[in-house]
């Protein structure tokens, strides 16, 4: 009799409801024709003190990269910069040489619905389209889910919930 009690009591909890935390893509999410789907997943962020724009995120980089033009724009200094290691390999397997690496908060998302993280950045003099790599490292410590048909990044948000970034 005991043990049905005991039963009884573990029934009678509210129900632990995970619908609220569940990273999910529904069709209505698509916010962008099929034409998008191939393209590459873009979004803003806010780095450091600064809104950065034009940011890849790029599943298949090992590092973040900054490049000199937004680490300038951020108001950034050299003597910010700390001795990187390693090179990076480029497009067609090039050595580059970074000028250091800094370790700066990264925010995701907007309102109640952000995640703010540290992360390290290697910064790179050479310039592209974009004015930051986002690599794998980060994506895994926002604990993001990418779904590039959609062109829309899910995450935790910093009070649990789920946030939701739509490519720009």
């Amino acid at each position: 009799m005991k043990k049905d009690l005991k039963v009884m009591a573990v029934r009678n909890q509210a129900p632990i409801s995970a619908a609220d935390n569940t990273i999910t893509f529904l069709p209505e999410d698509c916010q962008h024709g099929t034409s998008a789907e191939d393209a590459l997943f873009v979004i803003s962020a806010r780095i450091g003190t600064g809104l950065v724009r034009r940011i890849l995120v790029d599943t298949g980089a090992d590092s973040n990269i900054l490049f000199r033009g937004a680490f300038d724009k951020l108001g950034l200094h050299n003597d910010n910069l700390q001795t990187h290691r390693h090179g990076v390999t480029g497009l067609g397997d090039n050595f580059l040489k970074p000028d250091g690496s800094i370790t700066l908060p990264i925010t995701i998302g907007t309102s109640s619905q952000k995640k703010t993280i540290l992360s390290e950045f290697v910064v790179l003099k050479d310039s592209t389209a974009y004015n930051v790599i986002l690599g794998r490292k980060t994506i895994n410590d926002f604990s993001a889910v990418i779904f590039t048909k959609y062109l829309l990044m899910k995450f935790r948000t910093d009070d649990g919930s789920v946030g939701t970034i739509h490519g720009d």
